[in-house]
């Protein structure tokens, strides 16, 4: 079981570009029905590149096993801190 995160950043004046992002996988060694993980994972982006303004969008896609089935559940995103 796990969570693939994603963030992106989009051009404001064309919102199919993408100029940025990150993204990350947080795998648990539980294959059981029902994972509650209680840690903290921090995914950085870098955006020292972009001298522009853009839109961020930002998504979780959660699995339940090696074959990356879909999990029914909620990922919640808690803090997001944005640095200049």
């Amino acid at each position: 079981a796990g969570v693939n995160i994603f963030v992106f950043i989009y051009d404001v004046n064309n919102r199919s570009r993408n100029i940025g992002g990150n993204q990350a996988t947080h795998r648990s060694g539980d294959y059981i029905e029902s994972v509650h993980n209680e840690n903290t994972y921090e995914l950085i982006v870098d955006t020292s590149m972009i001298n522009q303004d853009g839109f961020v969008a930002m998504c979780a896609d959660a699995y339940s096993d090696d074959n990356l089935s879909s999990a029914i559940g909620s990922v919640t995103f808690t803090k997001i801190e944005l640095i200049n």
